[in-house]
């Protein structure tokens, strides 16, 4: 097995004892539960990327394929609805939406699941097993986590400005480590895969360590 194996792996597990950790320091929390579904979610995806290098079979392949994007749909989720309650609830939003946030993430994942949107096209040459994006089926899912993402650092950035003291502080660390995360897992395991190429998704998986360093010990920790 590779280097990038190896290197995903520790960083996947990681970011999971990194959500474990917050979860456990404070579980009644919704801040707390959600950041650390945002943790858990990125690093199980960051784990079925690295898989993905030791997978033998067309059908194991195409399992991981699937949980690779039940996970990649749940982060921005996580992410959208942990911006909502941290560290306060500014506003109420329509009765509706609520319905909306959740609705959107769970028909795609039952769409995937469902072989309805397959995303990617398993392909077995003999030497080696290797996947092809569908452009229209991705298509669909980087409309999700670019709109996700975006919803969820508005409705931060929204509170930075009004906030003061240390939560303007933890707002502050935690726009620059979640943006700087999407940025750069969105051009390798987004914008990449939409123009077909996956050649690497193990980068973007270890930018994931940015969570550990910066929210793990500033936002969880120093201020507590």
């Amino acid at each position: 097995m590779d280097i990038k194996f190896y290197l995903t792996i520790v960083i996947a597990l990681l970011n999971i004892f990194l959500g474990l950790f917050i979860l456990r320091k404070n579980p009644k929390n919704p801040s707390n539960y959600n950041y650390a579904g945002l943790c858990i979610s990125a690093g199980l995806w960051a784990i079925s990327i690295a898989l993905l290098f030791v997978a033998k079979d067309v059908y194991t392949f195409e399992l991981l394929i699937k949980v690779n994007y039940f996970f990649g749909i749940l982060a921005p989720l996580f992410y959208v609805v942990f911006a909502y309650n941290f560290p306060y609830r500014k506003k109420l939003y329509p009765k509706m939406t609520p319905y909306l946030i959740y609705g959107i993430p769970v028909i795609q994942i039952i769409l995937v699941l469902s072989n309805v949107l397959k995303m990617e096209i398993v392909v077995d040459n003999g030497n080696m097993i290797f996947s092809s994006v569908i452009f229209n089926d991705f298509l669909i899912f980087t409309v999700y986590f670019f709109a996700y993402v975006i919803l969820g650092f508005f409705i931060l950035l929204n509170k930075y400005f009004s906030s003061d003291g240390v939560h303007k502080i933890q707002l502050r660390y935690i726009i620059v480590a979640t943006i700087v995360t999407f940025f750069i897992t969105s051009i390798f395991n987004v914008i990449f895969l939409l123009f077909n190429n996956l050649n690497y998704q193990w980068l973007g998986a270890c930018f994931l360590l940015i969570h550990f360093f910066i929210v793990g010990y500033f936002l969880f920790i120093k201020f507590r």
